[in-house]
């Protein structure tokens, strides 16, 4: 009866496949409301195409082991392109000369030509020599009123575990601060009186007028962002690329 009944027919099917392979009892398999499944939150599919028994025990157990987790975790990853060694990105300053709709996937360029164009690192930090001529994205979740990236590919690995780019970064940070305990240096700017039915109003408004929101799903994505950003700079306005009560009212 689901809207995506194909998809998760599939999902269905993948999730007998590991009762039929005696990973764990029936009892034991534990799930999201929308079939997520252990520690991981690997669909079915995910589980049979990644999920490693790395506790040498037989079985690939996400739900109770923590070496069998993280190797699956890892993994997935590697198989969709991690690159070892590599950073998932920079948080950086970028001037209002470079548009904040030059953000996304399909806009990427090698790092010296995002500084010739004069995006720096935050606090005279330097890009790693090895980045230079590697090819790298502009990533502005809260156009201008928050935090600006240089993000590599593995940003982008990063989303095919979870397409939000919030998560991606947030995992990227967590990471970081692990590590190197290092906070983003620009802050957040809050947001309120508009809801997301306010934002699909204006992706539909903003899709009759010719432009790629990514979807009309009341979420502010990097096509929805760049979409307001292009809008802004026809409408001979300062762009921001993400939008406000003021905003929404005037795409209306």
């Amino acid at each position: 009866m689901g809207r995506r009944k194909a998809y998760f027919e599939k999902e269905l099917l993948a999730g007998l496949k590991i009762l039929q392979d005696d990973h764990l009892p029936l009892a034991r398999m534990k799930s999201s409301w929308a079939g997520a499944l252990g520690q991981p939150q690997f669909l079915p599919s995910k589980f049979l195409a990644f999920a490693v028994d790395f506790d040498g025990d037989g079985k690939r157990d996400i739900w109770n082991s923590v070496p069998d987790t993280l190797a699956s975790i890892a993994n997935y990853l590697n198989k969709n392109g991690w690159q070892r060694g590599r950073d998932w990105g920079f948080e950086a300053d970028v001037p209002a000369s470079v548009s904040c709709a030059l953000e996304g996937p399909d806009k990427g360029m090698k790092v010296s030509e995002w500084m010739a164009r004069g995006v720096k690192r935050v606090k005279g930090r330097r890009f790693p020599a090895a980045e230079k001529n590697r090819k790298a994205f502009l990533l502005m979740p809260a156009g201008r009123f928050g935090p600006a990236f240089i993000a590599t590919q593995n940003f982008y690995t990063l989303k095919t575990y979870n397409e939000s780019d919030l998560y991606a970064l947030f995992i990227g940070h967590l990471a970081d601060r692990m590590g190197r305990n290092t906070p983003f240096i620009r802050n957040w700017a809050k947001f309120s009186g508009f809801s997301r039915r306010d934002v699909q109003k204006m992706q539909k408004r903003l899709e009759a007028k010719g432009y790629d929101v990514g979807g009309a799903d009341g979420l502010v994505g990097f096509k929805t962002r760049t979409a307001i950003g292009k809008w802004q700079s026809r409408a001979r306005r300062k762009p921001t690329c993400f939008p406000d009560t003021r905003l929404i009212r005037q795409i209306h």
